[in-house]
């Protein structure tokens, strides 16, 4: 780790990476572990996670770059700690307040459903589709035999009953 403005960039940086993934770690445990939980409430929670860190690591990364040229050594890792520390709770106050992540887990709900609806629905026409095929399967082998019984029946009355002789 260095010093400066180069060091606190990098801790930024190298700190966003191990927030996401400890939380993502995190939320995960909380799914398994939950007898109630549904995937949708994992992905809400994970993707809104992972906005809010990128941007508290935004943050604390123009923050280390602004005041870094005017600090000295360790100037800069102390502002990334406090920016950082700073914007996450006020990500967690809006977060709260507002319900965005709630809102997330419902539009997922909601898309969740419209995808189910789709696929039955879609299941019902390929059914609908593939009765009419049979059906009309059905219908043409009906004709076809018919067609060939009525042939075949002509066939051996006029075979039977012409008024000419035949020698076998």
């Amino acid at each position: 780790m260095g010093l400066g403005k180069a060091g606190a960039t990098a801790s930024a940086r190298i700190g966003g990476i191990v927030s996401v993934v400890l939380l993502s770690a995190y939320r995960i445990a909380d799914y398994v572990l939950t007898d109630d939980a549904t995937l949708t409430q994992l992905i809400g929670t994970l993707a809104t996670d992972v906005v809010k860190v990128g941007i508290a690591t935004g943050a604390s990364i123009a923050a280390a770059m602004v005041l870094g040229a005017t600090t000295f050594a360790v100037g800069p890792l102390v502002v990334v700690l406090l920016v950082g520390t700073g914007v996450t709770w006020l990500l967690d106050h809006v977060d709260n307040s507002l319900g965005i992540t709630k809102r997330v887990i419902a539009g997922l709900d909601e898309l969740e459903e419209d995808v189910g609806q789709y696929i039955a629905r879609k299941k019902q026409q390929t059914l609908d589709s593939v009765e009419e095929v049979i059906e009309q399967v059905v219908e043409n082998a009906v004709e076809s035999a018919r067609a060939i019984a009525i042939n075949w029946v002509r066939s051996t009355l006029r075979e039977y009953l012409s008024p000419a002789r035949r020698i076998w």
